[in-house]
């Protein structure tokens, strides 16, 4: 599994350290892009697919909703009554009702915490 993604946004391309994205989502303006956000809120567009980017990044990226990907590791703090989490870097986002359990089970078992 790699450990870095290639975005590509017209004729550039960037590769990011999987483990400096906070999160992925879908580029509300433009079909078919997305915005890598790093944990430094630094954002990136670039051309790609959620499903294609979760596939190949699933160990570390999880979908919480179907408008965007966060990085597993970079969860702060789950808010299940609220269906929200924060991730390391001060940023929020929406967990969707159907991903809610997984995502708190995921993050748990990534912490091997027990509760």
């Amino acid at each position: 599994m790699r450990d870095y993604l290639i975005v590509k946004n017209r004729n550039e391309f960037k590769r990011v350290t999987i483990s400096e994205i906070a999160s992925i989502e879908i580029c509300s303006e433009k079909e078919h892009y997305v915005i890598v956000t790093k944990l430094n809120l630094e954002k990136i567009r670039g051309i790609g697919s959620l499903n294609k980017i979760e596939i190949q990044c699933s160990n570390s990226l999880v979908r919480c909703h179907r408008k965007t990907l966060i990085n597993i590791n970079q969860i702060k703090k789950i808010d299940a009554a609220k269906r929200e989490l924060t991730l390391s870097n001060g940023s929020q986002h929406t967990i969707s009702r159907r991903r809610l359990k997984y995502l708190i089970v995921s993050w748990l078992d990534l912490e091997n915490t027990i509760v």
